[in-house]
C-alpha cells in the first residue's frame, strides 16, 4: 500500500496516457502502418540489422544485471507503455495492424515483449537487492532518532502538548520551542509527536522543514514556501500562485530590507503594498482551508549565526499566518551564545512557549547501552561474542560482583586526605542516547585494530575509551606522555613488592601515587576542568594505575599499567615490534615460542628486558597440552632466563617436574631430551646453572654439615639427585665427545658435584674425573695452549693479612685423584686425613702427567702469545707436593719458577 501511495503520481500519469492512446488509436494506426509498410522484412539487410539489435539488446541487459543498474522512471514508463500498447494490439484489440511473423508463433515485433521481460527481471533484482541492503546491519550504529512507534522518555510532555494543541487555530502563527542539550532527544521528541499527531488528527496538516539543509537566506525562504505550497495545494487551487508571487516579491527586496525584517517585523510588509497583498491572500487561503498547520523545525543548533537569524525571521515575520503552529527543537545555550543575545532575551521574543525536555533516567539510559552492546557484541548461542566485550561492558561498573574490577581504594599515603570515594558509572561518561551511539561507534572502530582481545584486559580498555571519549584532550596531553605524569616501578619478586625509582628502562609498571596525582591535578587546574570532571578523571586513574599486588600483575599479565602493554591500549598497537599475547599464544600452540623469542630478543633491542619478562610470565601462566609445547617452553626459558632469581628458579623447577610426570610418565628418555636441550651450543647456560645449583643443594642436605636454617627451603621431590647428576654428566660427556674447548669442559666439570666433604668442600664425580683426565691425556697440547692450566700459577690464597700464599686450583688434583680414595672419602666425608690424602695423591698423579709430556711440548708452547712454561709448572707442583700440599710463600713460589706467569 505504501509503495502505491509513493508512486501514485506515476501510476496516475501512466493510466491517463494509456487511456488517451486507446481513445486516439484510430488516429495512430495509419502512422504505425506507414512505418511498417516501409520495411522490407524479407530483405537480407533487415535480417542483419534485426540480429544486431537483438544481440546488442541481450548484451546491454546482461551488463545491467551484473552491475545492478537502476533504471530511471522515464525509461520504466516508456518500456511499460510501449509493451502494454503492443500487447493490446497484438492479442486483444481488433486492429487493422497486422504484425509480420518470423514463424508460426513469433512476430518480429515480439522483441518489444522481450525488452519488457528483461526490464522486469532487472526491476525484480534491484528490489530484492534493496530489501537485502535494508536488512543488512552496518558496522556503525546510525545516529538517528529512536523509532517513533516507541514511547519517548518525554512521553508525558508529548501527550500533554498534543492535548493542549487540540483544536487550537491561532489568528497569528504560534511558536513553541523544545529546549534540550545536544543528544538529549529533541529529534526523538518531534518524531514521536508527529507520529501521534497524525494518528489523532488525520485531517490536519503536519510536516517537517529541514532548515539546516539549506544554505543562505534565499534557499531558506524558497524551500520553506515550496514545502508549504506542496502541503496546502491539495486543499486550494489558488494558494500555489499566491505563494509563488509572495516569494518572488520577497526575494526582490534588497538584502538590507530582507535582513531587517526580523527586527522591524510587519513594518516592511505594510510598506510594500504588493507584498502585503500577496501575504493577505495566503493568509485568507489558509483561513479558508480551515486546518491546523503544524510545522516542525529540528536542529536549529546545527546552524551558524546568519542561518539562525534567517530561520527566526521566517518563523516570526514571513510566515505569521492563521492556523499555523511552529514547533522548533534547539539547544537554548548554543543559540543564545551564537547570537550573542544573553542580555536582550531574543529567543523569548520569538517563541510563545518553551518546553524543557527532561534528562534521561539513568537506568533507561544504561538499558539502552546494553541493548546496543547485545546488538554489536552478541552473546547468544548462535552468535557468540568471542572477545568477551559483552561481558566486559556489563560487569565493568557492577560493584556487587565478588571479584569486582573496581575494588576498594586504599593505596594512597595517609597524608593525602582527599582519597576519592566516587563510584564510577556509565553516567559519568555517557549522558544521552546520542552519546551512547557515538561512543560505541568509536569503540568498535578502535577495537578493529586489535588483532585479539586477549591482548588486553577488556574492562581496563573500556574504561580508558570512556575517559578519552568524554575528555578528548587527555589522549595527547597525558596518555601520550605518561612517563611525565606517572611514577614507574619494577616488580620485586623476591620481596613481593614494587620498587619505585621513577627511572624508565627496566621498570615494568606505571603507578598513580601521591606525586602523580598532584601532577594530574595541576594539569586539570591549568586547563579549567570542573570539579566533577576532576573527580571522574582521578577515579579512572586510580582504577587503571593504582598500586596492585605482584600476584595481580602475574595473573593480569597484559594490564594497562604494565609499561610493556600500555601502548596497546593507548595507541591500539604495540610499538617497536614487541610481542603481543596473541603472538605468544599462536607461537605457544605451534610449539614455536623459542624461535619467536630468539628473533625478538637482542642486545640492541631496548625492550629486551620487558620482552623477556612478558614471555616468562606467559609460560608460567599457560600449561602445555603436548610434549612438543612443553619442550618448546623449557627451551625458551633456557634461552631467556638468567640464574639468580629465586622465585623464577622455583617456577621453572616446577615446570620441569610437571613435564616429567605429564608427558614422559617418569621415563628416563626425558632426561636425554633435557640434557640435549641444556647442552646445546647455541643456547644460554641457564638450565645447566640451575641443575648445578640443584645438585649442590642436594649435596649440602645429604652431607649433614649444614643447619636447617642455612639451607634453602626447596621442594626436594621436583627432581631426584641421580637425575640431576645424570644430566650434568651427559652434558660434560657431550662436550668432550665434540672436542669442545678446555674452558667449556672444565666449566661443565665443575657442575658435576658428587659430595660435600671435610670443611664443606665439594668433590666431583669420579666418572667426570675419569673422562676429563682421559681428554687431557689425549689433547694435552690443546689444554696447555688454553687458559685452563694458567691456574697452576695464578692461584693465590690469603692466609693472613698482608701475607699472600700460592697454591694451584684444587680441581686439578681432583681430576687426577685415585678412585679408591675417592670412594673412601665419600663414605667418610669428615675424615680430615683421608681428605688430605685424596688431594696429595691427586697432585702426585698430576705431576706425573706433567713429567710425561713429550720433549717438544716446551718448544710448541713458546709459540703462544702468553706461554705456559712446562718446566716451571713441574717445578711449582713439585715444590707444592714436597710442602705437604700446603701453600707456598711468595719467596718459595719465586724460587720454584724461572719465568713470571702471565
Amino acid at each position: 500500500m505504501k509503495s502505491i501511495l509513493k508512486n501514485s503520481k506515476f501510476i496516475f500519469v501512466f493510466l491517463i496516457t494509456i487511456a488517451l492512446s486507446l481513445i486516439f488509436l484510430k488516429f495512430l494506426e495509419p502512422v504505425l502502418l506507414s512505418i511498417g509498410n516501409s520495411i522490407d522484412y524479407e530483405h537480407q539487410s533487415f535480417m542483419i540489422g534485426y540480429l544486431i539489435i537483438f544481440s546488442v539488446l541481450i548484451l546491454v541487459y546482461s551488463l545491467v544485471f551484473l552491475r545492478y543498474h537502476i533504471q530511471g522512471k522515464t525509461i520504466n514508463f516508456l518500456v511499460l507503455y510501449i509493451s502494454i500498447l503492443y500487447f493490446l494490439l497484438r492479442f486483444q484489440l481488433n486492429s487493422e495492424i497486422q504484425f509480420t511473423p518470423i514463424n508460426s508463433s513469433l512476430k518480429f515485433a515480439d522483441i518489444i515483449l522481450l525488452i519488457c521481460l528483461l526490464h522486469s527481471i532487472n526491476l525484480i533484482i534491484n528490489n530484492l537487492k534493496y530489501r537485502k541492503i535494508k536488512d543488512e546491519k552496518g558496522f556503525f550504529l546510525e545516529d538517528i532518532p529512536n523509532d517513533e512507534k516507541s514511547e519517548s522518555a518525554n512521553e508525558k510532555l508529548i501527550v500533554k502538548l498534543l492535548d493542549n494543541l487540540s483544536g487550537f487555530k491561532p489568528n497569528e502563527a504560534f511558536t513553541i520551542g523544545i529546549n534540550a542539550v545536544w543528544g538529549q532527544g529533541k529529534s526523538t521528541f518531534l518524531k514521536r509527536f508527529k507520529f501521534l499527531y497524525e494518528d489523532l488528527n488525520p485531517k490536519d496538516i503536519i510536516f517537517w522543514n529541514r532548515i539546516w539543509k539549506n544554505k543562505g537566506s534565499t534557499a531558506i525562504i524558497e524551500n520553506f514556501f515550496e514545502e508549504l505550497k506542496t502541503q496546502l495545494k491539495p486543499y486550494s487551487s489558488e494558494i500555489s500562485n499566491d505563494i509563488d508571487n509572495y516569494v518572488t516579491a520577497l526575494l526582490s527586496l534588497s538584502n538590507s530590507n530582507l535582513n531587517s525584517i526580523a527586527n522591524q517585523g510587519r513594518q516592511i510588509l505594510s510598506e510594500n503594498s504588493t507584498l502585503e497583498a500577496f501575504y493577505k491572500n495566503i493568509n485568507e487561503d489558509i483561513y479558508k482551508i480551515n486546518k491546523q498547520v503544524v510545522i516542525l523545525l529540528d536542529d536549529l543548533d546545527r546552524l551558524e549565526q546568519a542561518e539562525i537569524l534567517n530561520t527566526l525571521k521566517l518563523i516570526r515575520t514571513l510566515s505569521d499566518f492563521n492556523n499555523v503552529i511552529f514547533i522548533a527543537g534547539y539547544d537554548r545555550k548554543y543559540i543564545v551564545k551564537t547570537l550573542n543575545s544573553e542580555k536582550n532575551n531574543y529567543l523569548d521574543k520569538i517563541f510563545n512557549v518553551e518546553i524543557n525536555l527532561l534528562y534521561f533516567d539513568h537506568k533507561i539510559l544504561i538499558d539502552n547501552l546494553y541493548e546496543h552492546i547485545d546488538q554489536i557484541f552478541p552473546d547468544e548461542l548462535i552468535e557468540i561474542d568471542t572477545n568477551n566485550f559483552n561481558k566486559g561492558f556489563k560487569q565493568l561498573f557492577n560493584y556487587t560482583l565478588e571479584e569486582s574490577f573496581l575494588p576498594t581504594i586504599d593505596f594512597f599515603s595517609q597524608e593525602d586526605q582527599e582519597i576519592t570515594t566516587h563510584e564510577l558509572s556509565y553516567i559519568d561518561f555517557l549522558s544521552t542516547y546520542r552519546d551512547i551511539k557515538r561512543f560505541l561507534n568509536e569503540f568498535r572502530f578502535y577495537t578493529s585494530f586489535i588483532d585479539d582481545a586477549g591482548d588486553i584486559i577488556i574492562e581496563e580498555y573500556i574504561l580508558l575509551r570512556l575517559l578519552n571519549y568524554k575528555y578528548r584532550s587527555l589522549q595527547n596531553d597525558i596518555f601520550e606522555k605518561l612517563s611525565n605524569f606517572l611514577a614507574t616501578a619494577r616488580i620485586d619478586d623476591v620481596n613481593n613488592t614494587l620498587y619505585v625509582n621513577n627511572i624508565l628502562g627496566d621498570n615494568q609498571v606505571y603507578l598513580y601515587e601521591t606525586e602523580s596525582r598532584k601532577k594530574i591535578r595541576q594539569y586539570l587546574d591549568d586547563h579549567d576542568y570542573s570539579q566533577n570532571d576532576k573527580t571522574i578523571i582521578d577515579a579512572v586513574f586510580i582504577q587503571l594505575f593504582r598500586k596492585k599486588s605482584n600476584r595481580y600483575y602475574e595473573i593480569n599479565q597484559n594490564s594497562i599499567s604494565k609499561i610493556y602493554y600500555t601502548n596497546l591500549y593507548v595507541r591500539n598497537n604495540i610499538a617497536a615490534g614487541q610481542i603481543t599475547l596473541k603472538n605468544l599464544q599462536t607461537a605457544f600452540e605451534n610449539a614455536n615460542l623459542h624461535s619467536l623469542s630468539k628473533n625478538e630478543i637482542s642486545e640492541s633491542n631496548k625492550s629486551t628486558f620487558q620482552i623477556v619478562n612478558e614471555v616468562k610470565q606467559f609460560i608460567y601462566n599457560n600449561k602445555p597440552n603436548t610434549k612438543e609445547q612443553y619442550l618448546d617452553s623449557v627451551k625458551t626459558l633456557n634461552l631467556i632466563s638468567t640464574y639468580g632469581n629465586y622465585k623464577q628458579d622455583q617456577e621453572i623447577k616446577e615446570i620441569i617436574a610437571s613435564g616429567y610426570n605429564d608427558f614422559y610418565e617418569k621415563r628416563k628418555d626425558y632426561f636425554d631430551d633435557l640434557s640435549e636441550m641444556a647442552s646445546s651450543k647455541d643456547e644460554n647456560q641457564y638450565l645447566l646453572d640451575l641443575f648445578s645449583q640443584i645438585n649442590m643443594n642436594f649435596k649440602r642436605k645429604q652431607s649433614g654439615l649444614y643447619n636447617k636454617s642455612e639451607l634453602k627451603d626447596e621442594n626436594e621431590n621436583l627432581i631426584s639427585p641421580s637425575e640431576v647428576e645424570r644430566i650434568l654428566f651427559l652434558n660434560l660427556k657431550k662436550l668432550i665427545s665434540s672436542q669442545a674447548s678446555p674452558e667449556q669442559i672444565i666449566s661443565a666439570y665443575l657442575n658435576c658435584a658428587s659430595a660435600l666433604v671435610y670443611n664443606r668442600n665439594f668433590i666431583f664425580s669420579f666418572n667426570a674425573n675419569s673422562i676429563v683426565r682421559q681428554d687431557m691425556y689425549s689433547r694435552s697440547l690443546v689444554y696447555f695452549k688454553s687458559s685452563v692450566l694458567n691456574s697452576i700459577f695464578n692461584s693465590q690464597n690469603e692466609k693472613t693479612r698482608g701475607l699472600i700464599n700460592y697454591e694451584p686450583k684444587f680441581y686439578i688434583a681432583q681430576i687426577f685423584s685415585n678412585r679408591k680414595t675417592h670412594y673412601q672419602l665419600i663414605k667418610s666425608p669428615n675424615d680430615e686425613k683421608l681428605y688430605k690424602r685424596f688431594y696429595e695423591e691427586g697432585w702426585i698423579n698430576f705431576l706425573h702427567f706433567l713429567k710425561n709430556q713429550p720433549t717438544n711440548v716446551e718448544e710448541l708452547l713458546e709459540k703462544k702469545p702468553n706461554p705456559i712454561y712446562l718446566q716451571d709448572a713441574i717445578s711449582f707442583v713439585d715444590s707444592y707436593t714436597n710442602n705437604n700440599c700446603e701453600p707456598l710463600t711468595k719467596e718459595e713460589y719465586n724460587n720454584a719458577i724461572n719465568h713470571l706467569p702471565f
